[in-house]
Formats: C-alpha cells, sequence, structure tokens
C-alpha cells in the first residue's frame, strides 16, 4: 500500500506546485493589468508636456514675457480616473510679438487663491523673464517656461522620474508573472501580460498626439 502511495505522492507535489504558480502567475498578471493602466494615467497626465520640452531643449533662449492678463481658474480634471477639480495659476501675454501663455507658480513665492490676490502680485504690463521656443507644438503650454538656473538639468531629471513612476510597477508585476507563467507552464500569465500593454499603448497614442502635432 505504501509502495503504491509514494509515486502518487511524488507525482501529485509538482502537480500542487504547478497550481500554486498558476495561481501567482494570474494574480501578478492581474496586478500588471491594474499598473498598466497607472502608466497610461501617468503618461497622460505628465509625459505631453515632460516630452515635449524635452524634445526642443535646445531651442529654448531667453525672452521677455509681456503680462496682458494674469487668470486665476479652476479647471476640471482627471487624476487616476477620478474627476477632480484643479487651479491654474498662469498668464496670458506676448513674446516677441506673439500671443502666448506662461505659467506663474514658479513666479510667486505663494499661491494665490482668489483672482484679487493674483492681480496683486502680477499686474498687466510687467515683464517677467523666460526661456522661449517657437517651434514648440501649441498643443501644451510649453513655448514660454520659467528661467531655472538648472533649466536642462530640471526637466531631463523629470523625464527620468517620470519613466521610473511609469513603468517600474508594471515592470516588476510583469516580470514576476512571466516568471510564475514559466514554472507553471501556463499560458495565463502571458495573455494578462499581453492584455496589460494595451493600456500603454493608449497612453502613448494619446501622448503622441501632444508630442507630434502642431
Amino acid at each position: 500500500m505504501d509502495e503504491e502511495s509514494t509515486p502518487n505522492g511524488a507525482g501529485a507535489r509538482p502537480s500542487r506546485t504547478r497550481d500554486r504558480f498558476r495561481g501567482l502567475a494570474i494574480a501578478f498578471g492581474l496586478v500588471g493589468l491594474l499598473c498598466s493602466w497607472w502608466s497610461a494615467a501617468v503618461l497622460m497626465l505628465l509625459a505631453s508636456k515632460v516630452l515635449v520640452v524635452t524634445s526642443h531643449l535646445d531651442g529654448y533662449r531667453p525672452a521677455t514675457f509681456t503680462v496682458v492678463r494674469p487668470v486665476h481658474r479652476k479647471e476640471q480634471m482627471r487624476r487616476a480616473g477620478q474627476a477632480s477639480v484643479g487651479r491654474r495659476i498662469y498668464a496670458e501675454g506676448t513674446i516677441e510679438g506673439r500671443d502666448e501663455e506662461l505659467d506663474l507658480e514658479a513666479y510667486l513665492e505663494t499661491r494665490p487663491g482668489l483672482q484679487e490676490e493674483l492681480e496683486r502680485e502680477v499686474r498687466p504690463g510687467q515683464e517677467l523673464p523666460a526661456l522661449y521656443n517657437p517651434d514648440v507644438p501649441n498643443t501644451v503650454v510649453a513655448r514660454a517656461l520659467y528661467p531655472r538656473r538648472d533649466f536642462e538639468v530640471f526637466w531631463m531629471s523629470r523625464r527620468r522620474a517620470m519613466w521610473r513612476v511609469a513603468y517600474l510597477p508594471w515592470a516588476v508585476a510583469l516580470s514576476l508573472g512571466l516568471l510564475a507563467t514559466a514554472v507553471a507552464r501556463s499560458g495565463a500569465g502571458v495573455k494578462l501580460g499581453i492584455a496589460s500593454m494595451v493600456f500603454v499603448l493608449a497612453g502613448w497614442l494619446l501622448v503622441g498626439q501632444d508630442v507630434f502635432t502642431r
């Protein structure tokens, strides 16, 4: 009796191990699917401006922005799939005779809560130093930017940070899912991994419209 049960027990152990890893593959695949949704959200929120600026760094030059109207406006925003109300503080004005917009938050010591507070700090006719590149696509507000001393270093570091935030969780979950799939000899992890790429590609398609459209 014992002699017959031993082979059966030995054969059951690898089967149970594969079942466990199959479960892990599915779990990591689902986590990867959620992380890919996060990657797409980060790309849509951050990548447009960051990629536009970093792909046009060489063209920025010192310029003077003349304020026509400071604006404090509430805007409907979407963060991580949820609607929220954000505030945008900027100025409408001109640079080299062209109508442009300039985000003002980097110029202000405090963040004004009302239009009247902003108008006390920034007035029509006021001239602000800026870095300007008229060749930047007009899909994001990035033609005129605050003239940071470490301008190139700042924007390149933002791009590297964006890649880490957007892709590291997804890459880790995808790698663990594929590893568990290989041990389990199951295609579930591969299928979920392929499915997770849909959100990432969708994010890139939306970002590409901003980066490559003038």
